[in-house]
């Protein structure tokens, strides 16, 4: 009992790390049930099936892409009057469908949200070059993108980014209120401390 109950226990352990690794891992584990449900329907079918006008059976690899196309088109293929084995793993297949496309939306949903909330937390990488970085947030922070602006305008295309403990949203907000044409300079905020080497090292200082 003790070797099976450390046994469930490993297996439980290594589920459970495939699931933290969030979209990518649960997208993962949706993909193996997929090619479960399909290999398995698909071996049922060809067993269940009866011989056609000619004597043999479906072929199984058009077996095969029939429901898996079924899968997730959520339909059933018509061939005719079908047994009632036949049908019902049809409506399993459909069942399963029903099941897959509705955690695949909801998975790429989620995912999408968590990068985009990711995006808005303002702590991705500045790839620009030869621009300037400001370090702190103050109420002279718009003179001074203001005068960068101005300096700027003989360049072709040029870049501010900003560093500050504040929410780059709201500071993206502020700067397009207080300076809402920009001209040829583009404004990046970044949400970190200007004392934290690992901060300064979003806005690409190098």
């Amino acid at each position: 009992m003790a070797k099976r109950s450390a046994g469930g226990s490993r297996l439980r352990y290594w589920f459970d790390n495939t699931l933290s690794r969030g979209t990518t891992g649960l997208i993962g584990w949706l993909f193996v049930s997929t090619v479960l449900l399909v290999v398995v329907v698909t071996l049922a079918l060809e067993f269940v099936a009866g011989r056609d006008d000619t004597g043999s059976r479906p072929d199984i690899f058009r077996l095969f892409w029939e429901t898996f196309v079924a899968t997730f088109g959520l339909g059933v293929p018509s061939g005719g009057a079908e047994p009632w084995v036949v049908l019902s793993l049809w409506f399993v297949l459909a069942l399963g469908g029903i099941f897959i496309v509705s955690a695949l939306v909801g998975l790429l949903t989620s995912g999408l949200n968590q990068r985009l909330a990711q995006l808005r937390k303002g702590r991705s990488q500045v790839l620009e070059k030869d621009h300037t970085v400001v370090l702190g947030w103050s109420d002279q922070v718009y003179t001074v993108v203001s005068e960068l602006i101005e300096a700027n305008r003989s360049r072709g295309r040029s870049a501010v980014a900003i560093l500050a403990d504040q929410d780059k949203i709201e500071m993206e907000d502020a700067i397009r209120h207080r300076i809402p044409n920009t001209r040829n300079t583009r404004v990046v905020c970044r949400t970190g401390s200007p004392l934290d080497l690992t901060d300064l090292e979003m806005v690409n200082l190098n």
